[in-house]
């Protein structure tokens, strides 16, 4: 499966990068330059017969001249003048006969017969021989541009060599621009990549940990077997607490700075990298601009129209980057093992330097059309030109809206926003690039398969995890799904049971949650996976292992003990009702008499990544309100690891602060009951909110913070206010790092206690305890 996932991520980089092989021209396109060069000198002028230009003829060419200065190459220009004039067609292939090679002359006829439809020479070829070439007056197009040319006439050879100049600056500008778009499409694949090896690296090393002896991997870990782990560990521990691990900007990261979310130091190094190329390269290696061009003699009016030009090739090379990196099926992520969340904040930034790129298009494309070539009401009648500024309107919108305010406080109205004006930029920029005869729309197709990739696994894993189908029965079956809300923990609890028992539920998994038979039903909500049990109940250790804690419950302890590989698994999600869906849900429950509903509900899944907690001998798991459920997977797996022997594990402690004293009852009475049973696990328990649970039962007490259930026979200590995160992870990485051990802090919830952790961890590491890792799983905008 790892081996699927990497060849795929593999492909994937191959299939952007080809996308963007430089279209350089072929022998042929550039002989094609001299015929060319004469088109440029002689097009503009007024000949007899001038009647037979169509005047109606919008086309547009790609270096901002007008209609009269160079046709379309679209094969529809049959009525201009150089396809019905005599005089013109003659001067032109006298030009070509005294200036081209006769391979040149042959490639610009090609050329020639694109501008031209139904090309005919007719009596031309036999008539321009080397003697009458000779007898020809010169013409120049600056000093007889206002002239009527009534005769056959020879392109002047000084004009001739500043269009050939032209031609061939022109024509080397545009594949330049197309390998500098290559570049910043390379660069972000260089940096995909380096995650994929770090990612097989730690892969390899989670393996052979895991396979490893405790003494061995005792001494490889403090670096007695060589010089050169002592070495490696040392160099690991720096970039962990140097660059891997620190916020960018004091501790931020998950909390909001001035509504902005700040990037931790890597991933500010790699955004800074990219804006840095991105601005170098549009700043660099402009042949056009030069005294003498033929088609741009302003200096300004070059700078303004190449530039314009280059920032849309970077632009467009980008594309296929903003689609992959908002993708949820996005392979990389599974690849690289990094988080959705670091891809969403590439994604963003990449979306922003595009925008900003496309601005710049808009507005040197309206300078050079309003200020130098006085075009600009009939270029808005153009759809290509109009469909451009449609996509550059929608970007800025889509960007604009794109702030972590607008997310947190209308996030389902933005979601539906963003998608629709997704839809319509690329529809535009399907138009907008109609001019240059779909050369370019392999970038826009890149897009139309990354999103149909993405909706199509999708639909699959809805499949998967709903429809269900019992051949001997030949029925199909469906989730079923039951949410209690209570006012004590005020959270909504759903459990999910499933039809299937190919599920293999785990830590570090988060589903979709849908409700289709509500208003806005196709509205998904991502959720950390909390529990999953089977119809034998959550695995439980044996007893032989267990503290002096005497824990009952209503399932039978032999049913509690067994595990069955055939039972249908029933997942647990812990909702806090915020706004929009999940304020919704909590009403649904409100109104049923006893607060619980059985909703229509479906999966969409599993997508994250479980992090390998049991390879390490320590184990901090600091969690905040509704963040517990991601910790409690990785206490069940720990459980049902150590019952069979197959985790390196020998202390884990629990540090769970939450609103409502009550929610801490609810799951050490359920989910945390098999962990508190076992002697190497610690729960420490914080109660912010000085309530006490109304739901406990008449003979439970407190005394001196501590709540003792006697019914239930569980005893727990919860503690009022918060914890002190700092002093909890100093005291712990002090024993850590005597003992030589490894150790990992894996901090899920609110952004406040995720920052507060990894700063914690932060400091640790610079004290010098080299063998601790964080590991974060935290929600926010």
């Amino acid at each position: 499966m790892r081996s699927w996932k990497y060849s795929s991520a593999i492909w994937a980089f191959l299939f952007l990068t080809v996308l963007a092989k430089p279209k350089v021209p072929t022998p042929k396109e550039t002989n094609q330059h001299c015929f060319y060069a004469i088109y440029l000198g002689l097009s503009p002028l007024k000949w007899t017969q001038h009647a037979a230009r169509n005047s109606s003829q919008k086309s547009d060419h790609p270096n901002g001249q007008s209609n009269s200065s160079v046709p379309s190459q679209s094969g529809k220009g049959s009525n201009i003048t150089s396809c019905t004039v005599a005089i013109e067609m003659t001067s032109l292939y006298a030009s070509a006969k005294a200036y081209c090679s006769d391979d040149q002359i042959a490639a610009g006829i090609e050329y020639w017969k694109d501008i031209c439809k139904d090309l005919d020479l007719g009596n031309i070829t036999g008539l321009v021989t080397a003697p009458y070439v000779q007898s020809l007056e010169s013409v120049d197009p600056e000093r007889n541009k206002s002239s009527t040319i009534k005769e056959p006439s020879l392109l002047t050879k000084g004009y001739f060599d500043r269009a050939y100049r032209t031609a061939n600056a022109r024509a080397k500008f545009d594949p330049d621009s197309v390998r500098f778009g290559w570049i910043v499409m390379a660069y972000w694949g260089a940096i995909v990549f380096f995650g994929i090896v770090t990612n097989v690296v730690r892969q390899i090393r989670s393996t052979y940990i895991e396979s490893t002896t405790d003494d061995t991997q005792g001494d490889f870990e403090t670096g007695k077997s060589s010089k050169i782990a002592e070495s490696s560990s040392a160099v690991y521990a720096w970039l962990q607490s140097h660059v891997v691990i620190p916020a960018a900007i004091g501790t931020y990261h998950n909390r909001l700075l001035c509504w902005c979310t700040i990037p931790k130091r890597l991933e500010l190094i790699i955004l800074s990298g990219f804006w840095i190329l991105t601005f170098v390269l549009c700043c660099v290696k402009y042949p056009v601009v030069f005294h003498g061009n033929v088609i741009t003699t302003n200096y300004a009016q070059q700078i303004w129209l190449y530039t314009a030009t280059r920032t849309s090739f970077l632009a467009l090379a980008l594309l296929p980057w903003i689609w992959m990196f908002a993708g949820r099926n996005n392979i990389f992520i599974w690849a690289t093992g990094w988080s959705f969340r670091r891809f969403n904040i590439f994604h963003r930034h990449v979306a922003r330097v595009v925008t900003l790129l496309a601005i710049y298009h808009g507005i040197g494309e309206t300078i050079v059309r309003v200020q130098y070539l006085h075009r600009w009401k009939l270029s808005l009648e153009l759809d290509w030109f109009t469909f451009g500024i449609v996509a550059l309107v929608a970007m800025c919108i889509m960007v604009g809206t794109a702030n972590a305010w607008v997310r947190a406080k209308f996030y389902e109205a933005f979601l539906a926003i963003h998608i629709a004006l997704a839809v319509l930029v690329t529809i535009a920029l399907f138009v907008h690039l109609s001019k240059m005869e779909d050369e370019y729309t392999d970038y826009l197709w890149a897009v139309v398969a990354i999103w149909c990739f993405d909706r199509f696994l999708r639909i699959v894993r809805l499949v998967y995890c709903n429809l269900h189908v019992r051949s001997s029965a030949k029925i199909v079956r469906g989730p079923s799904a039951v949410a209690t809300y209570s006012k004590d923990t005020d959270v909504v609890r759903v459990d999910i049971k499933l039809g299937s028992v190919l599920f293999k539920p785990g830590p570090g998994q988060s589903y979709y949650l849908y409700e289709p038979l509500r208003f806005k039903g196709w509205e998904c909500h991502p959720l950390s996976l909390g529990a999953y049990s089977t119809s034998a109940g959550i695995v439980s250790p044996s007893t032989t292992a267990e503290k002096d804690l005497a824990v009952t419950t209503s399932r039978p302890e032999s049913d509690a003990n067994s595990t069955s590989s055939t039972a249908e698994p029933t997942f647990t999600f812990w909702i806090r009702p915020y706004a929009g869906w999940t304020r919704r849900l909590r009403d649904q429950c409100l109104a049923a008499p006893s607060h619980t509903i059985t909703p229509t509900m479906l999966l969409e899944g599993p997508y994250g990544h479980a992090a390998p907690l049991h390879t390490f001998e320590n184990v901090l798991l600091i969690a905040g309100g509704t963040g517990i459920s991601t910790a409690v997977p990785y206490i069940i797996d720990h459980v049902q690891r150590a019952s069979e022997g197959r985790t390196r594990t020998r202390s884990i402690k629990l540090a769970w602060v939450a609103r409502q004293s009550a929610f801490i009852h609810d799951l050490c009475q359920h989910e945390l009951r098999p962990a508190l049973r076992r002697p190497e696990f610690e729960g420490l328990f914080w109660a912010s909110r000085n309530k006490v649970a109304a739901d406990v039962e008449s003979a439970d007490v407190e005394k001196d913070g501590i709540f003792v259930s006697e019914q239930r026979q569980v005893s727990i200590e919860i503690r009022q206010g918060r914890p002190d995160i700092q002093a909890l992870v100093a005291n712990l990485a002090r024993e850590w790092e005597q003992t030589g051990q490894r150790a990992v802090v894996l901090a899920s919830g609110p952004g406040d206690i995720a920052d507060e952790a990894r700063e914690a961890v932060h400091v640790a590491l610079k004290n010098g305890c080299r063998h601790l890792k964080y590991v974060e799983e935290a929600y926010g905008w």
